[in-house]
């Protein structure tokens, strides 16, 4: 997704990153072997389908941690966003910030079709 927006932004700095740790801690979709596991795996499309029924943020607001809903950082608003004073050390989740989401998600096929798609 960081990079359509950065197509779509025809590469305007600063970069986006969408923030992976808001999928990997929030993400629950698909069915069986196909569900979402956190750090253990999971499908691309399921994290198209997960942007566009919620919005995430960037990485400038929700660092990656290197843990997932199922070892240690269960999905919550501090890990969607966390903003820290660095004098006291204190975090919590700004008012407002910055996210992001997918209007359409699909599967494409062939060269053809996904150079029509970007």
């Amino acid at each position: 997704m960081s990079d359509r927006i950065k197509i779509a932004r025809k590469a305007a700095w600063p970069d986006i990153n969408i923030a992976p740790q808001n999928v990997i801690s929030c993400s629950e979709v698909g069915v069986g072997d196909d569900k979402d596991n956190g750090c253990h795996g999971g499908e691309a499309f399921n994290a198209f389908e997960f942007m566009n029924k919620n919005e995430v943020s960037d990485e400038t607001c929700s660092i990656y941690r290197a843990r997932g809903r199922d070892n240690g950082a269960k999905c919550s608003s501090i890990i969607k966003c966390m903003n820290c004073d660095p004098h006291t050390h204190k975090c919590d989740t700004p008012d407002s910030y910055k996210i992001f989401h997918t209007d359409q998600y699909g599967k494409v096929k062939g060269e053809d079709a996904m150079m029509q798609e970007i």
